[in-house]
């Protein structure tokens, strides 16, 4: 009774259970969503009980295995690589990304090889394990990178 009378004063009364609602369903929504890889599909955003994109026909699961839940920043917006949160179905207990290689130049593969290979490598806690590269054909012409690395919680230094 006393936190229905601080709700009621916050969202004013019974509006407390409609922002409730409202958030339960934002958050199903939400986590019901997955991503394209495809960084030239129209519509990337997608229901995850479907096994291709909606609106370019790609799978949505990646290498049978990782499905993007969410981009990690703004799609779009860095010209060579774009960033995403990953469901791992094979080991759902470690939180892992999927970092994709947009831009097949290469100068820039070399440099995305280089850091898969050295993540690899290197065992700290602060440096990520990550998986062997990725690459996903989406036609004959275009092949995507992409390295699945742990997830690492703390301040973006980007």
């Amino acid at each position: 009774p006393l936190q229905d009378q601080k709700l009621d004063k916050t969202f004013g009364k019974g509006h407390h259970i409609r922002y409730l609602l409202k958030l339960i369903l934002y958050t199903l929504v939400e986590t019901n969503n997955c991503y394209c890889i495809n960084p030239w599909c129209q519509n990337r955003n997608n229901s995850t009980n479907l096994e291709r994109c909606q609106s370019c026909g790609t799978e949505l699961l990646v290498n049978n295995r990782y499905r993007l839940v969410k981009p990690l920043r703004q799609l779009g917006k860095h010209p060579y690589t774009e960033v995403f949160e990953v469901e791992d179905i094979a080991d759902k207990q470690t939180p892992k990304v999927l970092k994709v290689l947009i831009r097949n130049h290469t100068h820039i593969i070399e440099l995305f090889e280089q850091e898969a290979k050295l993540l690899n490598k290197l065992r700290h806690e602060g440096i990520p394990k990550a998986d062997p590269e990725i690459i996903v054909s989406l036609s004959q012409e275009r092949e995507l990178r992409c390295l699945v690395m742990e997830k690492i919680e703390g301040q973006n230094l980007e």
